[in-house]
């Protein structure tokens, strides 16, 4: 901000200060583009987006556009399945195939991957980090 416009006040033209070329949010002149969700001044150049969002979860989809938006998973162990707190999706059925403190070892039903500790450490699979895809080709 110039120092006209801090001490005597904008000169607004639509969106658009012309002293000193701030945007404020009334005045703009949108138009449709390629996307139909996304519109674009055409005094300033402002981007408004106007999506249809579905889906539970973390992740939406937009159902006009296609586009994805959202947050990460946050995974947890949760009864023999890695679960996400925030929308409960869940990934990797695991059931142990190795229990004998201090060694256990976990297996995915869906997806085959084996993990677990061996004497505290850590090996094989991270379940948490891991995407599970199912083996074969079959569906989760």
């Amino acid at each position: 901000m110039g120092f006209i416009c801090r001490n005597f006040g904008h000169k607004w033209k639509d969106c658009h200060c012309v002293q000193c070329g701030m945007t404020r949010s009334e005045g703009h002149a949108y138009h449709a583009t390629d996307n139909p969700c996304v519109q674009i001044c055409s005094n300033c150049g402002s981007r408004k987006a106007t999506h249809d969002w579905e889906g539970p979860g973390c992740i939406k989809t937009c159902r006009v556009c296609g586009v994805s938006d959202g947050f990460p998973h946050r995974w947890k162990y949760q009864g023999g399945h890695v679960v996400c707190s925030v929308c409960s999706e869940t990934k990797h059925k695991l059931v142990y195939t190795i229990q004998n403190c201090p060694v256990s070892e976990l297996c995915c039903e869906i997806c085959g991957k084996v993990g677990g500790t061996n004497d505290g450490t850590d090996y094989g699979c991270d379940f948490i980090k891991e995407p599970c895809l199912p083996k074969n080709g079959a569906k989760k």
